[in-house]
């Protein structure tokens, strides 16, 4: 499991207009706070975790998680932007 941490040093190059965002490699989803407050935001994280910074937990956190690879995520949707901080690949 990797250290959940807030990426404060991406958070300059996330454009304040994005309307939609899918983080890949969400970790426990720290990194809602750096994306637009009313953006609709979806993690991928293939780890089940159960500190998952979701909206019905936490006011900005991410509309949907899921607990998937990427490519295991199935749905047909185009996302403002895309992150993927410090995914790593075995």
């Amino acid at each position: 499991m990797y250290r959940n941490k807030v990426r404060y040093d991406v958070a300059s190059l996330v454009p304040q207009d994005a309307k939609s965002v899918l983080e890949i490699g969400a970790g426990a989803g720290m990194n809602c706070v750096i994306y637009p407050k009313d953006a609709y935001k979806v993690a991928i994280e293939p780890e089940e975790r159960t500190d998952c910074q979701t909206a019905d937990k936490f006011p900005g956190g991410f509309n949907e998680y899921h607990h998937c690879f990427y490519e295991q995520y199935a749905e047909d949707r185009k996302f403002d932007l895309v992150v993927m901080c410090d995914v790593l690949e075995s």
